[in-house]
């Protein structure tokens, strides 16, 4: 089976989700990826001129493998993709002329590769709000979506609604959220690839009533909270994991705690906790807001006013080994109330929060099935470019099966 491949982003995620596209084995998956169309924020690169609306042709151009390589090496030099159109047979067509603009021409690419007999997916390696009317017009077009950015689900509801309803979701008499639920995953969106979205979407597909959600929900937190713990001061645990790439560009991006606070919304509302947006959470940054906003508007000035913070980071770690207790940066959620609470939380050594180091996640729901003191635990790696793209491919795959099945 043929799956004509949209990626939007190729940063490092997608640059590790084309390479493992490239590993999959049609041998072992009964799928082969063909790529498409490469997005930045700039251009829509294409093998051929794009479509731009007019009657799909039978045929469809993929992107070879030279240009894929070059693609990836351009991105990771920080060059752009347009300047491949001098040395490969390629079209770099100029993003701007407005989402819609770029909706249809990415949608007729889309169209282009079913008429070819082909099965087209779209997957957002972006970490951009703008992709999101893209997912729902794609996924309303029967277009299957595979997405590792967090910002469409946890948005505005009916965004989260349209892309990933919850299991038992009622929309046109169900038809619609069930036709969604069969073009859209999101598996890496939260949880890099340990399926916490999967295990979560079964229990209460199977009627299991979610109460409460709890986790630890950011590898790159893991990290900072694992060093700090062992005596590095925070200013250089920071500076170490920027400089290996763990962090964002701009480490704050982290340590606000809006990542998580994403993560733990998606959760929430695959559970049926749909009274929450992003700006209800309760939601306590990583490091006190004051350091957060100090040292002015720059990543360089504000990491050197950094080391401000490291005396009150360590002193919480003493505290909390004084008191017999473990800390943890912990999404939680509560379903029957409605709510969404990041921050940090005091755990006994027991707990099986208390006993995660580095970049381990997990996720810890209480249902009626699993009741307090015998939770579900989903756990696994939740940092890391590579993990990332292993959920997403492993997504893709699942997808291009069902599109075998109808």
């Amino acid at each position: 089976m043929d799956v004509a491949v949209i990626l939007l982003g190729v940063g490092g995620v997608g640059r590790a989700v084309l390479a493992r596209l490239g590993r999959a084995a049609p041998a072992v998956t009964g799928v082969t990826f063909r790529l498409v169309a490469l997005v930045d924020s700039a251009v829509i690169l294409t093998a051929a001129a794009p479509p731009g609306g007019a009657p799909a042709p039978a045929a469809v151009a993929y992107l070879d493998a030279p240009t894929l390589d070059a693609a990836a090496a351009a991105k990771a030099g920080g060059r752009p993709l347009a300047g491949l159109a001098a040395a490969h047979p390629v079209t770099a067509t100029a993003r701007g002329g407005g989402g819609d603009h770029d909706q249809g021409v990415l949608l007729a690419l889309a169209a282009s590769a079913a008429a070819a007999g082909a099965t087209p997916l779209l997957i957002d390696a972006s970490a951009s709000a703008a992709t999101t009317a893209l997912l729902v017009a794609a996924a309303a077009a029967g277009v299957r979506v595979v997405s590792a950015n967090k910002v469409p689900f946890s948005s505005a509801f009916s965004a989260f609604a349209a892309l990933l309803p919850a299991p038992g979701a009622a929309d046109d008499g169900g038809a619609r959220a069930s036709r969604s639920r069969r073009l859209v995953r999101a598996e890496s969106a939260v949880a890099a690839g340990t399926p916490a979205i999967a295990a979560l979407t079964r229990l209460v597909a199977s009627g299991d009533a979610v109460t409460h959600i709890v986790g630890c929900f950011s590898g790159t937190l893991g990290v900072l909270t694992t060093a700090v713990a062992g005596g590095t001061r925070l200013s250089v645990a920071v500076a170490a994991a920027r400089a290996a790439g763990i962090t964002e560009p701009d480490p704050r991006a982290d340590l606000s705690g809006v990542d998580v606070a994403r993560k733990a919304l998606i959760l929430g509302r695959l559970a049926g906790c749909t009274t929450a947006g992003l700006a209800d959470v309760r939601l306590e940054p990583f490091v006190p807001a004051a350091h957060l906003d100090a040292g002015g508007g720059g990543v360089d000035a504000w990491l050197a006013a950094l080391p401000a913070a490291d005396a009150g980071a360590a002193a919480a770690v003493a505290a909390a080994a004084a008191a017999g207790v473990v800390r943890r940066y912990v999404g939680a959620v509560d379903v029957a109330a409605g709510t969404v609470t990041v921050g940090w939380v005091e755990l006994a050594p027991d707990s099986a929060l208390a006993g995660l180091a580095g970049s381990t996640n997990a996720v810890v729901v209480t249902s009626g099935s699993y009741p307090r003191g015998e939770e579900l635990v989903i756990r696994g790696s939740g940092a890391g470019v590579d993990v990332t793209a292993v959920g997403v491919v492993a997504d893709a795959v699942e997808l291009a099966h069902t599109a075998a099945v109808g």
